[in-house]
């Protein structure tokens, strides 16, 4: 256990409380006023951490009480978006692999047939991508390492080539409600979708980047997650990056009248996969709205691929065409077709 500390506003002590799957450490900061604050604030989180422990050598417990204490546990010691993946993961289970969470995890270990062959069987039944039952046997394996129970072997689904690239139909209809709730996600949704603009581009804006006379936002900062903790607005992922666009006169409209929400990177992710989720909306992430936008751009409007690196702030189209093959490969397709259309009525 580390020393106290004393801080400009009291003091601080930090303890170790465990091993994460890797075997890292994982730590715990306590700060209060006083000295007595924090060692009382330690053994309240001590004496709960202990309760589970011995639940924990307790034995029986079934996937799903495991899953529930590791996510109340995770609200003292993890950040609030790990307690929501968490939270996403066993929702994930319930709705494909629902029967798996009633199994005991002192028994998982050595069930047979694999209990994880036999979910992965049934969640492609269900309709579950191999990216989500990868991420389901990741999370359950994570709980099964924080109880030290056997860990049944598994080789991994092959991950769909694909990108998450939602329709135009399901972004229209996402725009649609932000608009009518007026969500403070409406800008950055735009902004993302119609830009596009980098989550981290996004959240470092400022009304200043704006110039609503010429209709243009200029992107020249970005936001990243600091190393200690809290938030760093530093330079944009590339030097292409560092740009400025032209939106449409509605855009530049809205934004003028309802400003910038002060998201940063991570609550803008919460906002947004809580929104998708009250509202029924299939998942995509953030992201993917920089993947309609290649689409929509390409397929719909015809832009050129140099007019759309240029709005996207990537450094070269190869790069853009390594992230965006399938949607290049759609569009080649098409193209094909229209040449072979044209030349066999040419020669006939």
């Amino acid at each position: 256990m580390a020393d106290m500390i004393k801080t400009k506003n009291g003091y601080k002590k930090r303890i170790f409380i465990g091993r994460s799957e890797t075997g890292s450490p994982i730590q715990k900061q306590f700060s209060g006023k006083t000295q007595k604050e924090v060692n009382q604030k330690i053994a309240d989180f001590m004496a709960e951490h202990e309760k589970e422990v011995e639940k924990k050598a307790s034995g029986s417990m079934t996937l799903e009480e495991a899953f529930l204490e590791q996510i109340k546990i995770s609200t003292h010691i993890r950040k609030p978006r790990t307690v929501l993946k968490k939270e996403e993961d066993i929702a994930y289970i319930r709705k494909h692999a629902p029967s798996i969470l009633s199994m005991d995890i002192t028994t998982f270990g050595a069930t047979k047939p694999n209990p994880f062959i036999t979910m992965t069987i049934s969640m492609l039944e269900s309709g579950a991508s191999n990216y989500g039952i990868n991420n389901s046997i990741r999370a359950i394996k994570t709980v099964l390492h924080a109880y030290d129970m056997p860990v049944p072997k598994i080789t991994y689904l092959e991950h769909e080539t694909k990108k998450d690239t939602p329709e135009k139909s399901e972004v229209l209809a996402i725009i649609s409600k932000l608009k009518e709730l007026d969500h403070p996600l409406y800008i950055p949704v735009l902004l993302a979708t119609y830009g596009p603009l980098r989550r981290g581009e996004i959240c470092a804006l400022t009304m200043d980047d704006f110039d609503f006379k010429a209709g243009t936002v200029t992107v020249s900062k970005n936001q990243t997650t600091g190393i200690h903790g809290g938030y760093v607005i530093g330079t944009p992922k590339t030097l292409s990056s560092r740009r400025t666009i032209t939106l449409p006169p509605m855009i530049l409209k809205e934004i003028k009248r309802k400003g910038l929400y002060p998201y940063n990177v991570n609550s803008l992710t919460m906002a947004w996969n809580v929104f998708l989720r009250k509202n029924g909306f299939t998942y995509h992430r953030f992201h993917s709205l920089r993947h309609f936008f290649v689409s929509y751009a390409l397929n719909d409007l015809h832009l050129p691929e140099l007019e759309i690196q240029r709005r996207g702030g990537w450094s070269n189209d190869k790069v853009m065409k390594e992230v965006y093959n399938d949607v290049l490969q759609s569009q080649k397709s098409k193209a094909d077709q229209i040449l072979f259309d044209a030349i066999e009525n040419d020669l006939k």
